[in-house]
């Protein structure tokens, strides 16, 4: 099974539920719940952080990996984050392929009101925005394989309306073109992060020189007055790896597996965040 096999199977398996969601839980049911919940800055907080700016994420499985951490405690996980240096946290909402939940999202939510959180799935309409908004999300996730253009920009349109901020996310040029294209349309972007995966999409092969000529192609293909926000995504393990992606001017860096995958997170994340600080002194 090809990995563009993969994806189109989640997102059919994701318009069945988001349908049947929808049934339970009207639009305007989910917009009074909004109204509990105002997003707090990602990209704000992420900005005002120093190297490493790092957004911690709370993964207990993936399709690629299996089960990665099945006693994993995701609100356990989050204070842990939270306690040793995180600056954002990403949250996998997805349940059948991701072992995710949005209980997960509205629960850190509710017990760690300053840390900004990423709703991370895979989003294709409005609703979920909504969705977002009502259990707790500061940003939400837009993966530019898994959408139109049209839809891409509708959908971030409407985000920035709502007040989220959004991390778009590219695997190569091509793709890279197409959110350019919707960059040097639109106006302000104080609400966006181009998240560069690292991982290929065919082969599930990771590796750093993604960021590195990702970032550097769409600083020329973007122009010059836009000011971009990079978040290198997948395969990041250690210090040296951080100050790679620095050099390769990055902003900040998504990082989960390595973290989750064995003892305790916030130890795990401490540990790679004061070795980080001794590279570049």
């Amino acid at each position: 099974m090809t990995v563009m096999s993969i994806l189109d199977k989640i997102l059919e398996f994701k318009k069945k539920e988001v349908a049947e969601t929808e049934k339970a839980c009207p639009l305007a049911k989910l917009q009074n719940m909004a109204e509990q919940f105002k997003p707090r800055g990602f990209r704000e907080k992420l900005e005002s952080s120093s190297f490493p700016a790092i957004i911690a994420e709370i993964k207990k499985a993936s399709p690629s990996k299996g089960m990665i951490r099945a006693d994993l405690d995701p609100l356990e996980a989050a204070k842990s984050y939270a306690q040793n240096g995180a600056a954002c946290l990403s949250v996998l909402t997805e349940e059948k392929f991701f072992s995710g939940s949005l209980s997960y999202l509205r629960d850190i939510r509710q017990a760690l009101p300053y840390i900004p959180l990423l709703r991370k799935d895979f989003i294709f309409c409005e609703y979920q925005l909504w969705e977002g908004l009502a259990y707790g999300a500061d940003a939400v996730l837009l993966i530019v394989k898994a959408l139109s253009p049209g839809d891409l920009k509708s959908l971030y349109l409407k985000a920035t309306d709502l007040g989220l901020d959004v991390l778009i996310e590219i695997h190569d040029r091509e793709e890279g073109k197409i959110l350019a294209a919707i960059i040097n349309s639109v106006g302000n972007l104080s609400n966006l992060l181009v998240g560069i995966n690292n991982r290929n999409l065919s082969t599930f092969d990771v590796s750093l020189d993604v960021s590195e000529d990702l970032i550097a192609f769409l600083d020329l293909e973007i122009a010059p007055d836009k000011q971009v926000f990079f978040v290198s995504e997948s395969g990041i393990f250690n210090a040296e790896d951080l100050l790679q992606l620095k050099q390769a001017k990055a902003n900040a860096f998504l990082i989960g597996e390595s973290l989750v995958k064995t003892g305790e997170c916030g130890a795990n994340l401490q540990a790679l965040i004061s070795e980080a600080k001794k590279t570049i002194k």
